[in-house]
């Protein structure tokens, strides 16, 4: 008996050990990709077009068999009034999503029917270590922002779209307002 327990002990530890060397993934790169770099206003304005069109084709789809689609809505923060971007892009699609027949109305109106709500978000990402990230026109950058719009009814998305853009260093301030705390983050390990 104690030979068999021996064995059986000897088994074990073995077995475990063994298991302490199973190979771990090795840590590649993706493969290269393209990103764009938004560095001025006309940027917005191509990003509000551009969303402004899925947004319509997503609320048409959505609302298919609806004789009429529900009003759009803009939702802005009193925070976000404060940030160039934010106020700029509330506008630029209200503009675009008018000039493809969308009803949008003001936040403020009083309305009887079911409106739907749109909402968009601004992070700012610095990651650490400089230049790592993009050379653009012997520029380089270390700075990305993420934006992204949705619409939700009912508790479900009908609508949400993210992007991702470089920005220039130095231009954070155009996507939050210093005067509240900021949604940056950093990027550590890379």
């Amino acid at each position: 008996m104690k030979g068999y327990l021996l064995i059986l002990t000897v088994t074990l530890l073995a077995a475990c050990s063994r298991s302490t060397h199973i190979p771990i993934p090795v840590v590649t790169s993706y493969a290269a990709t393209g990103q764009q770099k938004m560095q001025a206003a006309h940027h917005w304005n191509v990003l509000a077009y551009d969303v402004a069109k899925r947004l319509k084709r997503s609320v048409d789809l959505t609302f298919s068999k609806a004789s009429k689609k529900p009003p759009l809505i803009i939702n802005i923060t009193d925070k976000q009034q404060k940030d160039p971007f934010a106020k700029a892009f509330s506008s630029l699609l209200t503009t675009k999503l008018v000039q493809q027949g969308v009803v949008v109305l003001t936040g403020d109106t009083k309305y009887a029917g079911e409106t739907l709500g749109i909402d968009y978000d601004v992070q700012v990402i610095h990651h650490k270590r400089e230049g790592l990230l993009a050379i653009a026109r012997n520029r380089k950058t270390n700075t990305e922002v993420i934006i992204t719009t949705s619409i939700i009814r009912n508790q479900q998305y009908i609508f949400n779209d993210s992007r991702i853009y470089y920005i220039n260093n130095g231009d954070n301030d155009h996507y939050y307002h210093h005067d509240y705390a900021a949604k940056t983050y950093q990027v550590v390990n890379q």
